[in-house]
């Protein structure tokens, strides 16, 4: 068994990893929208984020690239409205579903199946579709 004050400072080096990762110390509230190419995958928009100031530090970046690999919720490229002031958790919580999304158009669909198109990338119910 470990001694009592090494268990105490695991859990204070576990709680400073934590709070490094999910909190930010940049203190600005203002919203940019962001946006993220199309060619863009998972690792260029966390890429892209981080080249942009938005990702402070190397543990969140590399928590968020865990979180892409080991969650069933795909981060896609579009647009965010982000604030430099977002921890990790925030920041993958908007990714994971952009305000801003690319949709593809080929040439020579019907109406309904551009709705279809739509609605699929969009969350569009049969409502909203017709």
């Amino acid at each position: 068994m470990y001694p009592k004050h090494i268990k105490k400072l695991q859990i204070a080096l576990m709680m400073v990893i934590a709070f490094t990762v999910f909190y930010s110390f940049e203190k600005s509230k203002e919203r940019e929208i962001v946006v993220v190419e199309y060619t863009a995958g998972e690792d260029g928009v966390i890429d892209s984020l981080y080249s942009k100031g938005f990702i402070k530090n190397k543990l969140s970046y590399w928590s968020l690239k865990f979180l892409t690999r080991f969650t069933n919720q795909e981060i896609e490229p579009g647009g965010y409205a982000l604030s430099k002031s977002m921890g990790a958790l925030a920041l993958y919580s908007q990714l994971v579903d952009p305000e801003y999304k690319y949709v593809t158009i080929g040439s020579g669909l019907r109406k309904e199946q551009i709705a279809n198109i739509y609605g699929e990338k969009l969350g569009w119910d049969e409502e909203k579709k017709s």
